[in-house]
């Protein structure tokens, strides 16, 4: 694959396996914008290939395949014939059957396959794992019980989680299980939650997020009620989203590139922030889905979802995915609308903006690759299938192919963070040769990013070339003090960098220094700089305070919450009647003073947080607090 520094069609490669129109021999394909090559299978004495996948920097290919009559996961260079075997060929190899797939960072493969287990018996269905190397290989099933589908693997590779049919000593039936093993010790957990023990049999995969730190499935209680869990890989602690009606007929799972949101699909497609600290579910269903098949992937900005759609005469789509307006208009990929009759499979965005999928139909089955807005070259396929306006390079053979996959070369970025106050200043700096978008979450816990803004718990740092460095400044909300942050993207290892002490010490004299250039003069100079020191207000934008402004009741509520958060206390779960705080950034904060009886509203169902504050109400605000305190 010929590649140059920084270009984005040389850092995403499609993969697929295609039977020669010609010859009938099945062989691999590798194809991205600038050149599309066969990988001639049959000169290497390898027949039947299967499942591949390209690591590393796009230059190493994985695969299933027969070699000396045996099925074997295979590994090679890209246009070399030194492909050596990862499952090994000793007595005490496995068969490798199917389901292959590759760690993100490209250290670990996992494979079903069938072998010996500790006790001398041979299983189908084992789940195996071993470095790129062939180095660590090891039966994660061992024995019958934990034979499964589908393995998964964490981006970093050190753990491994699949579905299996585990069956209790001397019992007669056995339950679909999820289960997570560390791939270096092989110690194996059975994932449960209270009342909710058993997996889906429809739901082929887990899905690992973006750190690695949790992993997503479905499971199903004793009256066939699902819920979405969420489990912690290294201890099994698992805790349950509770949404029964949308879970019921769940097909996939689908993480975007940071943490704590997730898509899902029944017979739609639907975005979800998991909220850690009331395990619910929030998102709006973003378009209806074939429901046997259903095909959707998030775009590497993770601003849309493209999907194809249950309609008769299959399209992709693309639709935005904005949880604070959910009803944005869904738009049909150029150049998709194809002639009744086949289905879009494996449907997946690159990480370097790049859509692919497969078409099935009848008499071909091709692939197609685009660009939101610019129609892309068919990577394969007869003349048919050759588009309006498309042109380019093509790989003109393939007469069926499946098993499509994107692949990235993997870049790494250098990350650091400054502080001041509850202003966090984010810096990546990419190292690799591929762009790369950069996220910024809270691991581990849902803290809002920007106190006055939406509720989201994630960030974008930014979008960054080759060498270029991506900032962004966020703000945590008072009531989050996170030790790290995390890092994340579609083709970066996600990072866990430490938050550093606040170098301010609030309330100090002389006072703090803020960022605010509108306060020189103001007799509160100091004041404002103590409640800047303490996260109690940010001010009105990143360099101004506007003190000559009124204050409005919503304000004041977010300035009493934060003042009682910053104090170490919780604020009470507690809804509030009134009927005006819908949309409001201080929302949470109008609920906290609520519920700990420093608001009443203005009358029994408004609160009215868009008028004044006056000094009567100031101080009846004030009093109240310190009564409580």
């Amino acid at each position: 694959s010929a590649r140059s520094t920084g270009d984005a069609a040389a850092c995403s490669f499609a993969t697929f396996t295609g039977t020669d129109a010609t010859t009938g021999s099945k062989e691999v394909f590798v194809g991205h914008g600038a050149t599309n090559a066969r990988i001639s299978l049959p000169t290497l004495d390898i027949t039947n290939p299967a499942d591949p996948h390209l690591v590393g920097e796009g230059d190493r290919l994985v695969l299933i395949g027969t070699r000396d009559d045996r099925r074997q996961v295979l590994t090679g260079p890209v246009g070399s014939d030194d492909f050596t075997s990862i499952s090994g060929t000793d007595a005490g190899a496995p068969i490798a059957n199917e389901d292959l797939t590759a760690s993100l960072d490209g250290s670990t493969v996992a494979w079903i396959g069938t072998g010996a287990a500790s006790d001398g018996t041979f299983h189908a269905g084992q789940v195996w794992v071993a470095g790129i190397d062939g180095a660590g290989r090891r039966n994660l099933s061992d024995g019958e019980s934990f034979l499964g589908r589908s393995p998964v693997l964490s981006p970093d590779g050190r753990y491994a989680a699949w579905t299996a049919e585990v069956r209790a000593p001397g019992a007669g039936t056995s339950d679909l299980r999820a289960i997570v093993a560390d791939v270096t010790t092989g110690d194996r957990i059975i994932l449960a939650a209270p009342g909710y023990e058993r997996s889906d049999d429809r739901v082929r995969e887990l899905a690992f997020s973006p750190s690695g730190a949790t992993v997503a499935w479905v499971a199903v209680n004793g009256d066939d009620e699902h819920v979405l869990a969420l489990s912690d890989p290294a201890t099994g602690s698992t805790r349950i989203i509770r949404e029964t009606e949308r879970f019921s007929e769940l097909r996939r799972l689908a993480w975007a590139p940071f943490e704590h949101q997730l898509a899902f699909a029944n017979n739609s497609v639907v975005v979800a922030t998991i909220r850690d600290q009331n395990e619910d579910v929030t998102g709006a269903s973003v378009r209806r889905v074939d429901a046997d098949r259903p095909e959707f992937d998030w775009a590497p900005d993770a601003d849309q979802i493209a999907f194809a759609t249950a309609d008769a005469g299959t399209a992709i789509q693309l639709s935005p995915v904005d949880l604070d307006d959910p009803t944005k208009a869904v738009e049909t990929v150029p150049g998709t609308d194809v002639a009744p009759g086949p289905s879009v499979v494996d449907l997946a965005w690159s990480p370097t903006g790049r859509l692919g999928w497969i078409e099935k139909a009848q008499d071909a089955e091709v692939v197609t690759s685009t660009r939101t807005g610019d129609d892309f070259p068919s990577l394969s396929g007869p003349e048919t299938v050759q588009r309006a306006g498309e042109s380019g390079p093509r790989i003109e053979d393939p007469d069926q192919v499946d098993a499509f996959r994107w692949s990235s070369a993997l870049t790494s970025v250098d990350a650091s963070v400054e502080r001041t106050g509850d202003q966090l200043r984010v810096s990546a700096t990419n190292l690799g040769r591929c762009t790369t978008t950069v996220w910024v979450t809270t691991p581990g816990e849902f803290c809002r990013l920007d106190p006055d803004g939406p509720r989201r718990s994630h960030a974008r740092v930014g979008t960054a070339a080759p060498g270029a460095t991506a900032t962004t400044t966020i703000h945590l909300a008072a009531a989050c003090d996170p030790d790290t942050i995390l890092l994340t993207g579609a083709n970066f290892l996600a990072q866990r960098l430490p938050i550093p002490a606040d170098g301010r010490t609030p309330c100090a004299t002389p006072a703090t220094t803020t960022p605010f250039v509108d306060i020189t003069g103001s007799f509160a100079t100091d004041d404002i700089a103590c409640i800047f020191g303490l996260g109690i207000t940010t001010g009105t934008t990143a360099t101004t305070y506007s003190p000559d402004t009124n204050v409005t009741r919503e304000q004041m509520a977010a300035f009493l919450a934060r003042t009682w958060r910053t104090l170490g206390n919780a604020c009470p779960s507690e809804s509030t009647p009134f009927v005006d705080i819908t949309g409001s950034f201080a929302t949470d904060d109008i609920a906290c003073v609520f519920g700990l009886g420093i608001t009443t509203g203005t009358t029994a169902t408004t609160y009215s947080p868009d008028t004044n504050v006056t000094r009567e109400q100031m101080a009846a605000f004030l009093a109240r607090v310190i009564r409580i305190v």
